[in-house]
């Protein structure tokens, strides 16, 4: 019975190896490539491993294009999404789903709703309402629209997550003397 579970458990183990190593050749293809000539890139049949490595490919495609500057535009959009998704998406989300207002069912199907049209559909319109507003060829429609619900998925999310929160808890604070927003 021992040499049974053992041999089963060795089994699975090697099974597991296998697929571990299945998924991680594309990394391994994709990192040697990197380091490869050209002329060993399109090579058939295909070159596993360069010779020799060229370690000097990644500091010409660093200096190919204004590397730093992509990477600090990326950190500044980055950071404004996530300081306006952090700001308006949990204050959004408390209000509906633990003040009792009415509308607010409405507010949150629509809300909802909004996650049902594609992006296409309201990509021309945003590029007008943009281009109108002298937004273009700026970062202000890549980070403001984060401040001002920053997204139904991330509303939606926050809101289900709150509904599971006790209402007995929003009672004690309250008692003790706590704010809506000090409760929030």
């Amino acid at each position: 019975m021992n040499l049974r579970w053992f041999l089963s458990k060795v089994v699975i183990r090697l099974v597991l190896i296998l697929v571990s190593a299945l998924y991680l050749v594309p990394i391994f293809w994709m990192f040697t490539t990197s380091i490869k000539d050209m002329s060993q890139v399109m090579a058939y049949p295909p070159i596993w491993w360069p010779d020799p490595p060229k370690w000097h490919n990644y500091v010409e495609a660093v200096n190919y294009i204004p590397f730093g500057q992509y990477t600090l535009n990326t950190i500044l959009i980055c950071a404004g999404n996530i300081v306006g998704v952090l700001l308006s998406c949990p204050l959004v989300a408390y209000s509906i789903s633990k003040i009792k207002w009415r509308g607010r069912n409405f507010l949150f199907m629509l809300i909802l709703s909004t996650m049902l049209i594609p992006f296409p559909v309201t990509m021309v319109p945003l590029f007008v309402v943009f281009a109108r507003l002298g937004w273009i060829n700026t970062f202000t429609p890549l980070i403001l629209p984060a401040f001002f619900g920053g997204g139904a998925f991330n509303i939606f999310l926050l809101r289900q997550f709150l509904l599971t929160i006790p209402e007995e808890l929003s009672d004690a604070a309250r008692i003790d003397g706590a704010s809506e927003f000090g409760i929030y």
